[in-house]
């Protein structure tokens, strides 16, 4: 009998080991199916691609950098229906909008690297981004945002404020040289990408870490052996090395294969600013890659009439695909730092192995240079918040996929990755979820917004396990924002509890490299950690990570006091889903198992520069 038990314990672990199947989520789905019955699909196992095949990039002339993309202008039409939009489900609450009894098989993925680059002065970053979520915010508030001569006005301040910090100038001088100047960013292009293979100790640890976390469960962020030893590195080795290489670069950091079908991995632009997918389009099946944005819902790639659309990016036109068609409606949308024009198109998509067929979106003949330079390493937009916020009045691709009967439901499923973990497991699942992101189950939040965006109500905030007392405020989980941007009174009181923290009196922060102090956003009586290394979004001296860096969570100054913009410095904290027709979002904590896997054909290979 002994040696039967060892026998079995020895198969179970290979059978573990090699992704067969995941104990901890059978045990899940086997006490939780007694208690509810799920109408909402996970989507199944990834199959194994051959050769490394899934973590392969394709190769593309440039990889230049994202902007975040931010919603302005005339997107909220009062009492406006997107075409083909879907009605809110009125769905029983013991039904699981997002989840079902399916299983999942892990994979592991190709871990790259950026080339260093020379960077921009930190500050100088902050504020760029500062200025397009804030003007996201205003829109979503219903409020005029900064203008482009105001955003301007802030940028040259800032730099001021950089002068006199290294005494260069005195504050009198530093006021005359005010002036409005194009604050433009056009960085160098990418160099390329280096592997760096692990060490056969690290595979092994990761190797035994799978196999103990399925047998025994799995940690979070939220309490676990993981949450405590990121705190210790920040507080012991400050701002992360490998952010650092990355934010002076215009690379893309490549995810793997997919663990789940209809999935799609999520590249990741510099440290953490935005996350990039690659669909096909068209009869020849031409690449493009789009932003993946959850807080606006219009799509559109370059038309190939377009001639201020850069010569970088990919275009779509009738002398590329046979099955294109030309429609006469135009097409504007303005964003907070950019803008692009054209008119609507019907064409064939596939996305993650779902054929859209016929499928009308926009093909631009117009765009800003935030969209156009060749710095720009995507070549449109994807958006994937509610159909109603669309400009077009299209559905959006999930809608689509939904009508078309392509997917069992119109949810979406987002982990977004993170450059200091040292791998990229990114992705992004069309009509469905893949519990091989996150443990446990979903927690299940209303969607309050009334505009077409994803919006759920904050139970309460928390810095080091101290509650603020900010009641009554709601967060919009949006993908194409990296920061969080909070009302100023908030941002304040979340400050006032992080030794060392000083504001700069335009909005931003600065917090000690080292901090120790978790904040926790709490949704559905689940409190979300954010891991303390998504606070620091750039040391003030990049010759040293121990001092001070500027905080990832800003003060808006737009007015409303109970609205925050959540982007991507919690999102990358926890499993994001959306499910359109429950008018649902999910959350739930994440898998901090490395569910990549760094195929043996790719390694010692660079990506195509």
């Amino acid at each position: 009998m002994l040696k039967f038990s060892s026998r079995f314990l020895t198969l179970l672990l290979v059978l573990l080991s090699i992704g067969a199947f995941d104990l901890h989520s059978l045990v899940d789905q086997a006490i939780s199916s007694h208690d509810r019955v799920s109408s909402w699909p996970v989507a199944h196992a990834a199959p194994l691609y051959p050769n490394g095949q899934g973590a392969e990039l394709q190769a593309r002339a440039k990889k230049p950098r994202v902007g975040i993309v931010v919603k302005n202008g005339s997107g909220f039409k009062s009492g406006r229906t997107a075409i083909n939009s879907l009605s809110t489900s009125e769905s029983s609450s013991t039904t699981s909008a997002f989840e079902s009894p399916d299983g999942r098989v892990g994979m592991k993925v190709q871990l790259k690297r950026l080339e260093p680059d020379s960077a921009s002065n930190p500050l100088m970053l902050y504020q760029r981004h500062l200025n397009r979520a804030t003007s996201k915010l205003a829109t979503i508030l219903g409020q005029t945002g900064p203008s482009p001569e105001e955003q301007c006005r802030a940028l040259e301040r800032r730099k001021v404020a950089i002068l006199e910090r290294r005494g260069m100038v005195s504050a009198l001088d530093g006021e005359s040289l005010l002036s409005a100047r194009d604050p433009q960013r056009h960085t160098n292009p990418r160099q390329g990408y280096t592997n760096h293979a692990e060490s056969g100790g690290e595979m092994q640890r990761r190797f035994f870490e799978n196999i103990m976390d399925d047998l025994f469960g799995k940690t979070g962020t939220e309490g676990g052996v993981h949450a405590k030893s990121t705190v210790k590195q920040v507080a012991d080795e400050g701002y992360p090395e490998i952010d650092l290489t990355a934010s002076g670069s215009d690379n893309l950091t490549v995810s793997g294969a997919p663990t789940a079908v209809q999935s799609l991995g999520l590249d990741i632009e510099s440290n953490d600013i935005g996350y990039v997918a690659t669909i096909e389009i068209g009869s020849q099946n031409q690449t493009f890659r789009m932003l993946i944005d959850s807080g606006s819902a219009d799509t559109w790639v370059p038309s190939t009439a377009c001639r201020a659309c850069g010569s970088s990016h990919q275009k779509l036109g009738a002398s590329n695909s046979d099955t294109f068609t030309a429609l006469s409606t135009p097409f504007s949308i303005q964003y907070g730092t950019g803008d692009a024009s054209g008119s609507l198109a019907r064409d064939n998509l596939e996305i993650a192995n779902l054929e859209l067929a016929n499928y009308t979106f926009a093909v631009t003949t117009q765009e800003s240079s935030d969209f156009s330079d060749d710095t720009v390493p995507f070549d449109g937009l994807m958006g994937l918040a509610r159909s109603e916020l669309s400009n077009a009045g299209q559905p959006t691709p999930i809608d689509a996929l939904y009508k078309q009967g392509k997917v069992q439901a119109p949810v979406m499923g987002y982990h977004l990755g993170r450059i200091a973990d040292g791998y990229n497991d990114g992705e992004v699942t069309f009509g469905g979820v893949d519990p091989a992101k996150y443990t446990g189950n979903i927690t299940e939040i209303d969607n309050v917004s009334t505009k077409g965006f994803w919006e759920a109500a904050m139970d309460k905030i928390t810095v080091g396990g101290k509650d603020l007392g900010l009641d009554g405020r709601t967060a919009i989980l949006d993908t194409g924002t990296t920061l969080i941007v909070a009302p100023e009174q908030d941002a304040d009181a979340v400050h006032a509890q992080i030794p060392g923290s000083k504001s700069d009196g335009q909005g931003g922060y600065t917090i000690p490299c080292t901090t120790t102090k978790q904040v926790a956003l709490t949704f559905g009586g689940v409190d979300f950690p954010i891991d303390t290394r998504d606070m620091l979004f750039l040391p003030v001296d990049a010759d040293n990570l121990l001092g001070d860096c500027v905080s990832a969570i800003s003060a808006g100054n737009v007015g409303q006091r109970n609205e925050w913009l959540v982007g991507a410095t919690f999102l990358k904290n926890a499993y994001f889903a959306t499910n359109t027709k429950a008018n649902k979002i999910g959350l739930a904590r994440l898998n901090t198992t490395d569910t990549s896997i760094a195929p043996s054909a790719a390694k010692g290979k660079l990506a195509s520069a």
